[in-house]
């Protein structure tokens, strides 16, 4: 059991590329995301080597479980943050359906935004949180 009915997870955060050097401008936030005691992190594979070092420096005790025991959650959390940008990113199987998914938009280094832009539409992710938000990104959230 990994959360009581009593202290439900607010947030689940997939950590998968959350050291992205892309990222830069969010890693002091991630940081605070990921140390926070009501959030449960997840992985969908094998660390990176920059990811598990980024990791271990912000959190070197909290255990970061495998997707696939999301399930074993009590409750759905409130929410899920995947630590990358949309075209990046598989939904873990087990995913409550209501739970408020975010990602990463952008990147200073990520050249395409449509495409990350569609992608999250797809995925019908509520939120996303961008470093650079250029002007065409309000065309293909609102065509």
């Amino acid at each position: 059991m990994l959360a009581s009915p009593t202290n439900k997870p607010d947030l689940v955060v997939l950590v998968d590329g959350i050291s992205k050097p892309e990222f830069k401008l969010w890693h002091e936030s991630l940081k605070a995301l990921v140390a926070d005691e009501n959030s449960v992190l997840i992985k969908t594979a094998d660390l990176s080597e920059s990811d598990s070092e980024f990791l271990s420096k912000a959190i070197p005790n909290k255990k970061i479980i495998p997707a696939e025991e999301i399930s074993s959650l009590d409750k759905p959390p409130k929410a899920f943050l995947f630590t990358n940008t949309a075209h990046c990113i598989s939904i873990p199987d087990g995913l409550h359906p209501e739970i408020r998914k975010a990602c990463l938009l952008g990147g200073l280094g990520s050249p395409c935004y449509s495409h990350q832009l569609a992608k999250s539409l797809e995925l019908n992710f509520d939120l996303f949180f961008s470093d650079v938000l250029p002007e065409e990104v309000h065309h293909h959230l609102n065509p």
